[in-house]
């Protein structure tokens, strides 16, 4: 009797230093004053990775490095369609930045494409950049969003598609875990601006390389 008494006061002072421990454990958590196990932490910008599938491209991947485009801006579609100008903008930006193109000059909508390669080709520039977008889901919340666009690079000499390039990007919230007992709150996750950005770069990048490109179809 003497023994099963003293083992089961030996179990009883485990769970209590158990207890104890995992208690101390939770609190120094909480005040930041023990390391936990944290996902490294990003911009929203850089957890964008789009994907990309060039369907064109030109033998000589140069052949557009220096020339004149005309940027129609981007196609939406339904309500979305108050987003054109603005996103045109952001492609423009993004093909000055990269410095592919000595001119970037934005275009107008409402015109057939006939008549705007015409009008193009009459005010000096040698590509037409015609882009049309997904429909835009934004992220809301822990939930993630998407983007995707698809860009024709036009030649107005022939009406010749040197490159088609079409790229999409997940949009995900960012969850830091702590411990292996309890998640912490989600960072939003990056928005569709943001989220057109990283695929308009990602495409220009890829039209001023001068390796190889592997098409994919």
């Amino acid at each position: 009797m003497g023994l099963s008494l003293h083992q089961g006061t030996v179990s009883f002072r485990g769970h209590l230093t158990l207890a104890v421990v995992l208690c101390a454990v939770l609190s120094l958590a909480g005040c930041g004053l023990y390391p936990t196990k944290m996902a490294p932490h990003r911009s929203r910008e850089a957890r964008i990775v789009p994907l990309l599938h060039v369907y064109v491209a030109p033998r000589d991947l140069g052949a557009c490095v220096g020339s004149r485009v005309l940027v129609l801006p981007p196609r939406a579609y339904g309500p979305q369609r108050s987003i054109e100008i603005p996103v045109g903008r952001l492609l423009q930006e993004v093909l000055l930045q990269h410095r592919l193109f000595s001119v970037v000059e934005l275009g107008e909508t409402g015109e057939e494409m006939d008549g705007l390669m015409r009008e193009a080709a009459k005010r000096g520039f040698d590509f037409v950049a015609d882009t049309t977008l997904e429909p835009v889901l934004e992220p809301s919340g822990n939930s993630p969003g998407r983007v995707g666009a698809r860009l024709r690079l036009i030649s107005t000499a022939n009406t010749l598609t040197i490159w088609d390039i079409a790229g999409g990007a997940d949009l995900f919230p960012h969850t830091t875990t702590f411990l292996w007992l309890y998640e912490s709150h989600y960072e939003p996750a990056p928005g569709a601006v943001q989220g057109l950005d990283a695929i308009f770069r990602a495409m220009a990048r890829t039209m001023g390389a001068k390796e190889a490109v592997r098409l994919q179809r």
